[in-house]
């Protein structure tokens, strides 16, 4: 049976529930979304301790509501009886979460790695359109457009869309709709949405699926932290799996001019054994990686105390 998802549209803002974020379903358990539990929970007076739950049934996946208070709807009509999910069918958890059923795109991984192979190379583009208009995946579509307003561009992104709209992201974007360039600016790991997601699962969004050069940049609210966030991100990157097109990744760490206290130690590297372990794993996916340890991490040296 196809994997399938559910990816957030909106949600009422006193849920730690981002815009974007997507659930993988597993067809050998149900998904359940109540008040306190479940594998999404959602804390809020019209959301019954028992609410919903997407279930696949005979290899269909339903959606199914608990005779809640409140209600499930799918495309605005009551869950109850089941009602067998389609491609971007509309969830509403009781006016309180929208969620968006959809199932993985098409993939050619001989076309996808000829691209990352030579990423300025035109024709291996087109031969990838013209299969993925063949399997009338709109990403083809995509790639045709003339003019990609900033809300679609937006869109593209998935759950990186947040971020986008909020200028924590910023992308250079090639000439067919794909971001050649990727600048994340974060105060911690957990402060922008999706960041972890991003950093293992970057490959599963179509816009940013050949991104070349990739920056990532520590503000310095976020040497707060206990942890040094260039430890964190180091430990992060060492599970991390980046597009095989990738060829440049810098992270950025800034320190302030008049640390305050507990500045000091936020002033050291990682080990660089821990540097070495990350750049071999990210190699692994990335193979053409041009970054090496000298440039990975560049600190502005705090003044001494």
């Amino acid at each position: 049976m196809p994997s399938a998802f559910v990816e957030v549209l909106g949600c009422v803002s006193v849920f730690p529930v981002e815009e974007g974020q997507r659930h993988q379903l597993d067809s050998n358990e149900p998904f359940r979304i109540n008040r306190m539990t479940g594998d999404l929970s959602l804390p809020h007076a019209r959301v019954s301790r028992k609410h919903a739950r997407l279930e696949s049934i005979k290899g269909i996946w339903c959606a199914i509501d608990e005779s809640s208070t409140n209600g499930t709807l799918v495309n605005g009509r009551n869950a109850n009886p089941p009602i067998p999910l389609q491609q971007g069918d509309i969830i509403d958890i009781a006016g309180v979460l929208l969620l968006r059923f959809g199932t993985p795109p098409p993939r050619n991984a001989t076309m996808e790695n000829a691209i990352a192979d030579e990423p300025a190379d035109e024709g291996r583009w087109r031969v990838w359109q013209d299969w993925l208009l063949e399997q009338n995946d709109p990403v083809g579509q995509w790639m045709n457009a003339r003019e990609r307003t900033m809300t679609e561009r937006a869109a593209s992104l998935g759950p990186l869309a947040k971020g986008f709209k909020g200028r924590e992201l910023s992308c250079t974007w090639n000439r067919l709709g794909f971001v050649s360039h990727l600048t994340m600016q974060f105060h911690s790991l957990g402060d922008l949405p999706n960041a972890l997601w991003l950093l293992r699962h970057l490959d599963d969004v179509p816009a940013a699926r050949f991104i070349t050069s990739l920056t990532l940049e520590l503000l310095p609210i976020a040497l707060r932290d206990q942890t040094p966030p260039a430890v964190t991100l180091i430990e992060a990157l060492a599970v991390a799996a980046l597009p095989r097109s990738l060829r440049h990744l810098h992270l950025a760490g800034h320190l302030p001019t008049t640390p305050g206290p507990g500045f000091r130690s936020m002033t050291e590297r990682p080990p660089p054994k821990q540097i070495d372990a990350a750049l071999a794993h990210l190699r692994r996916s990335s193979p053409y990686l041009e970054t090496t340890e000298r440039s990975l991490i560049t600190w502005q040296v705090a003044p001494a105390q």
